[in-house]
């Protein structure tokens, strides 16, 4: 696991087998990382991030895992861009969402989410309101779905007037439509 601290670049690297979380913390970029392997999740961003043509899969191979490819639960300022989630069933692999944001610790603003091709999980993308209210200015563009998602493409809480939150342009591989 890489616990980052102040502006670390982790770049062109395989990161697989450990337990938990690859990547935990803030002020970092990871970019072209095959994370793979992993007993949980892929990564955990707090702040300040740049998660970029990474390559999620075969996440959860724990007992009573819920492997999410990147799970944010409080703070933001980031960009999650370019990367492959291919998430979707894989025998003896347990993963949940390839990307989930939600207030669980804190406050969650400024996400970008654009460009990515997205496979699996139960939505693909979750914006969950927990306990600090709905995630704000989060902007979901430009991302091509495959059609392994138990739910749907996305899930997100909260009134678009209020929290200021787009979709825009996202659609399925197959279709090109959402």
């Amino acid at each position: 696991n890489i616990q980052s601290g102040e502006n670390i670049l982790i770049e062109d690297c395989e990161i697989e087998g450990m337990k938990s979380a690859a990547i935990l913390g803030r002020n970092f970029t990871a970019r072209r990382c095959n994370i793979w392997n992993s007993g949980a999740d892929g990564i955990k961003p707090y702040s300040n991030f740049l998660i970029e043509a990474c390559y999620f899969h075969h996440l959860g191979y724990v007992e009573d895992a819920h492997a999410d490819g990147i799970q944010l639960v409080r703070e933001g300022n980031g960009v999650i861009t370019g990367n492959n989630f291919d998430m979707g069933p894989e025998e003896g692999y347990k993963n949940s969402q390839c990307i989930i944001i939600q207030s669980n610790d804190a406050a969650v603003d400024a996400i970008v989410i654009d460009s990515n091709w997205i496979n699996g999980g139960g939505f693909s993308i979750q914006i969950r309101e927990r306990n600090y209210g709905a995630p704000t200015n989060i902007s979901i563009t430009n991302n091509l779905f495959g059609r392994d998602a138990q739910f749907g493409t996305h899930i997100v809480d909260g009134d678009d007037t209020v929290t200021n939150n787009i979709i825009n342009c996202n659609r399925y591989e197959d279709t090109n439509e959402l």
